[in-house]
């Protein structure tokens, strides 16, 4: 919890804590990064574990949803499960939504708002955020020990970063 030390020239505003990340880390199958993304960011929490059958559940949700008719009976925004699952295991913010509400744990869905309130992240009720990178990656962000972590499922493990490194990060 809590925000790192960032007091120029301390050691934690140059330097990420040296410990070691304590939860499961999942790299990337296929292209599931969406379901890496979630898994990695509820593996500290005491949350189901999401299956890739939970995502498609949580996709069918989202385009029955969309078929539904307003209050004059009209289908506004009709959804195809396509735009919220590809076959290789992409899922749209909407689909990754879906599926936190199906979990007891509180994350952020975020993206470019996490540009403008980058302390959002060290909400001590929340167990992290999500981000999508360019609306073709999923990746997670966790605070842990004074450091936020990458959850990255294309690296081979968390990458710890320190403040400055993770307001460059998200401003890119």
């Amino acid at each position: 919890g809590g925000r790192p030390e960032e007091a120029p020239g301390s050691r934690a505003s140059r330097q990420a804590k040296s410990t070691a990340y304590p939860w499961r880390f999942e790299r990337q199958r296929a292209a599931m990064c969406g379901l890496h993304a979630l898994r990695n960011i509820l593996a500290s929490e005491n949350a189901a574990e999401l299956r890739r059958e939970d995502m498609s559940e949580a996709c069918a949700d989202v385009v029955n949803d969309s078929l539904a008719p307003d209050a004059n009976g009209v289908v506004s925004d009709p959804q195809r499960p396509e735009d919220h699952e590809k076959p290789g295991g992409w899922y749209s913010a909407a689909a990754m939504g879906r599926a936190l509400q199906r979990t007891n744990a509180y994350v952020l869905l975020l993206g470019h708002q996490l540009r403008d309130n980058p302390d959002a992240l060290f909400d001590p009720s929340s167990a992290g955020v999500v981000v999508n990178q360019d609306d073709e990656h999923w990746v997670s962000l966790k605070v842990h020990d004074g450091a936020v972590w990458l959850l990255d499922s294309l690296q081979r493990q968390p990458i710890p970063k320190t403040y400055q490194q993770y307001i460059a990060y998200i401003k890119r």
